[in-house]
């Protein structure tokens, strides 16, 4: 599989995967509000606290899932997006030569 090919499929595959995350995490979040706002009818029981505190958790992972979905296609595109650029012939790439050209500017202890 050539370079752009597999670059590609590794932005569609990761750009899927956050919608999926993103899709859950709503899911899970709006499941979680719901479970945190039951309330019986007679006062406070075990199980109301229960499914409050569950509900609670629930909330912090939808959150979670956004986040990981938001990790996911920032590397996804950024890692494709280095598969998709042409590549350079030189060992030495452009970061490098900045990062040694930085290193000689630094004065002398």
């Amino acid at each position: 599989m050539n370079r752009k090919k597999l670059g590609t499929a590794i932005i569609i595959l990761g750009t899927l995967s956050a919608v999926l995350f993103f899709v859950a995490g709503n899911s899970i979040g709006s499941t979680g509000q719901i479970m945190a706002q039951i309330q019986s009818q007679a006062g406070n029981t075990v199980a109301e606290a229960y499914y409050q505190n569950v509900g609670e958790l629930a909330v912090g992972i939808s959150i979670f899932m956004y986040a990981l979905g938001v990790t996911v296609i920032t590397s996804s595109i950024g890692y494709g997006g280095e598969l998709l650029l042409p590549r350079d012939n030189n060992e030495d790439n452009t970061v490098n030569k900045r990062i040694r050209n930085n290193y000689d500017e630094l004065p002398e202890l």
